[in-house]
């Protein structure tokens, strides 16, 4: 090969390499704060270039925000066009006759509502059963094992109450990396909605039981620790006040025991922190390991039911089959008390 095309080759590779490292730059710098957020739930501790604090760094995360603030912005406005050009909104879902198989209160013309089940003064039953009216909804909010129970649990609403039910679940998600998703934040969001929230439902934890950044830039705190535990109380604390702002009962819905050995000893941990909160707002507690039949820090994927042994739990022994997913939602359900006004 001659000289002269050599060099031609050499020059035109370098080239390549040097557009291919700008380029690779230029996504880290755009999109820096959505992969900080995937560097954080991957390995539990600071992305490599959080320590930068140059302001040509953080312009580049400004300028991703103003992109699609202007994204946002036009397709709403897109879609507002459409809606007042053709009228056509979308149709109210007709709800099935009701089968009540659950409780069920009916209330006559005149009859006082019962209290929420959040005001510990409501009933002797306050502790477990949370009292909505049937034109009043239920919201669902948690990481990937609410995702499989919140819509069996709508669905008996549905067909039993003919109760509306909101689904939030979100998977990889929780309480510790707010960066990634803010429970807070969405409930707070969600409450400020006229859908008539009677009911929240909230399941979640596997995704929390590791080191979480601190509110302090590059700071971080470690799993256990006063600091850790008080900053995720804190969380707890504001999804349970939001609802109590609303006057929205709160039924909290612990995980019950994993699998692997260190993420069933961080669930025994936040099992203590959920129920230790509930308990102070006077909200309903259910316990994951009493629905499926633990003992202590068993773990089993099957149960004895009637004679046979039923699979509850999925290969990765952390979520559920749609057998577990039911029998947690019928639990739910058995909380909720539902009052039928009758005009008479």
């Amino acid at each position: 090969m001659p000289r002269s095309d050599y060099q031609s080759n050499m020059v035109n590779v370098s080239r390549t390499l040097y557009v291919l490292f700008v380029s690779a730059i230029a996504l880290v710098w755009f999109n820096q704060n959505s992969l900080a957020t995937w560097w954080q739930l991957t390995y539990h501790n600071a992305c490599p270039w959080s320590q930068l604090s140059m302001r040509s760094w953080s312009a580049g995360e400004t300028l991703m925000q103003a992109s699609l603030s202007a994204k946002n912005a036009f397709i709403e406005t897109f879609n507002s066009e459409s809606i007042e050009e053709t009228g056509i909104m979308e149709p109210v879902p007709s709800w099935p006759q009701l089968h009540a198989t659950l409780p069920l209160v009916l209330a006559g013309k005149g009859s006082p509502t019962p209290a929420p089940a959040n005001n510990p003064a409501a009933s002797s039953e306050a502790a477990r059963v949370a009292t909505i009216t049937q034109n009043q909804s239920v919201l669902f909010i948690g990481d990937s094992m609410m995702e499989g129970v919140a819509p069996h649990a709508m669905k008996m609403l549905n067909d039993r109450y003919q109760v509306h039910g909101i689904n939030l679940s979100k998977r990889s998600t929780g309480l510790a990396y707010p960066s990634a998703f803010n429970w807070p934040k969405a409930v707070k969001t969600a409450l400020n909605k006229p859908d008539n929230v009677g009911a929240m439902v909230v399941f979640l934890g596997p995704n929390d039981p590791w080191s979480m950044p601190a509110e302090q830039r590059g700071k971080w705190l470690t799993f256990k620790s006063p600091a850790w535990e008080e900053s995720y109380r804190n969380r707890i604390r504001s999804i349970i006040d939001e609802a109590k702002q609303h006057n929205v009962a709160v039924i909290w819905v612990s995980p019950p025991n994993m699998r692997r050995s260190d993420l069933n000893s961080g669930m025994e941990y936040l099992r203590t922190l959920y129920a230790s909160e509930a308990e102070t707002a006077h909200c309903i507690y259910l316990s994951g390991n009493s629905i499926l039949g633990y003992n202590d820090t068993q773990y089993d994927d099957y149960r004895e039911v009637n004679g046979r042994r039923i699979r509850l739990r999925s290969g990765d022994g952390t979520h559920f089959t749609p057998q577990g997913q039911i029998m947690i939602a019928e639990s739910i359900l058995a909380s909720l008390q539902v009052v039928i006004h009758e005009n008479k």
